[in-house]
């Protein structure tokens, strides 16, 4: 009985992901930089439309993060060393890391 009240909603649902992809994908074919970027990131095996997209937005085109350093800094995949001088207690990551950009990349890391 779920299932059917249901289904109308997630089809709904389905074709407006579908929609709202179209749209990006259409914004992305009108502009040469985002075109090339699109082209270059999804190059990589595992990397989809998703994921590009998310990194071109998080990373301002690659302007403000412009190293991958930062970029795997930012992406919370480089732990750092937590210390006092003598002793170290362990790996943490950096609190201002975008937790939906490290999540993609580890789908995208499984997936090739």
């Amino acid at each position: 009985m779920i299932e059917r009240i249901c289904k109308g909603t997630l089809n709904n649902i389905a074709k407006d992901l579908e929609s709202v992809e179209t749209h990006i994908l259409d914004i992305i074919k009108l502009d040469l930089t985002l075109q090339r970027l699109f082209q270059i990131s999804t190059s990589v095996s595992g990397i989809g439309t998703v994921t590009v997209v998310e990194v071109i937005i998080a990373t301002n085109e690659f302007k403000n993060i412009t190293t991958a350093k930062k970029f795997a800094c930012y992406s919370r995949i480089v732990p750092f060393e937590h210390n006092s001088g003598k002793s170290i207690w362990g790996a943490r990551v950096s609190h201002k890391a975008n937790i939906r950009g490290k999540t993609l990349l580890n789908m995208a890391a499984m997936a090739s």
